[in-house]
């Protein structure tokens, strides 16, 4: 009766070898795909992510009634208030070069002064009025789906003048992006219109949007 070799030492020790090899890498290449999948705050993935669900909320409140429709309210005009700019913050955009100044108290240029009056005293109040309504007759009607797009020199149809106008004003140029809600069908169209939010930049670990400011600059031309 014949015996059968048994594999030699080496050779089992090459075979335990590559098959932990084999097991690090497919372990490396799901830890890669899964790192891939984290959205990061900074990313517009996470701005198109934060518009769904302020959306919904939205839409969601519209059923409600006494004190659940208040707490809603409540709820949704707080999510609103956290992409509103600060004072700070807006002034840095416009004037960055004042972080570096020798003296904190120096004014801001008087157009500086405008837009800021502007923004929190006109664009603010009417953000936070009329979002609600705004976005829940969006999601009513089937504009669903959030698309964030890039605007800027070179960026075409998905600029409007005051697009431009506010990169213009802001030395730095940081990256500026609108969202559209769009029905499901549309979202790979750039012909389609939907509901337009403009103005979205990531500052502060946070975004935050400059309303319609870009539509100021438009009538103020060039001037200071």
């Amino acid at each position: 009766m014949r015996r059968s070799r048994s594999r030699s030492p080496s050779l089992a020790l090459a075979l335990l070898l590559i098959s932990a090899l084999a097991l690090t890498l497919l372990s490396g290449c799901q830890a890669n795909r899964d790192q891939r999948d984290v959205v990061q705050p900074y990313e517009p993935r996470a701005l198109k992510a934060s518009l769904k669900a302020l959306a919904t909320q939205a839409h969601t409140l519209q059923a409600l009634k006494g004190e659940a429709r208040l707490h809603a309210q409540e709820e949704l005009t707080n999510t609103l208030k956290r992409l509103l700019l600060t004072r700070d913050e807006l002034i840095s955009l416009f004037e960055p070069q004042r972080s570096s100044l020798p003296s904190v108290h120096q004014r801001p240029s008087p157009r500086t002064l405008a837009l800021l009056k502007r923004y929190q005293e006109t664009l603010t109040p009417a953000f936070l009025s009329e979002a609600p309504e705004v976005l829940a007759t969006a999601i009513q009607g089937g504009l669903s789906e959030v698309v964030i797009r890039r605007v800027g020199p070179g960026r075409g149809e998905d600029n409007t003048p005051g697009d431009l106008k506010l990169l213009e004003a802001m030395p730095q140029r940081p990256p500026l992006y609108h969202a559209r809600l769009l029905k499901p069908q549309e979202a790979t169209l750039s012909s389609a219109r939907g509901l337009r939010l403009n103005g979205f930049v990531f500052i502060g670990g946070r975004w935050a949007t400059l309303l319609k400011l870009g539509v100021e600059l438009e009538s103020w031309g060039g001037q200071e």
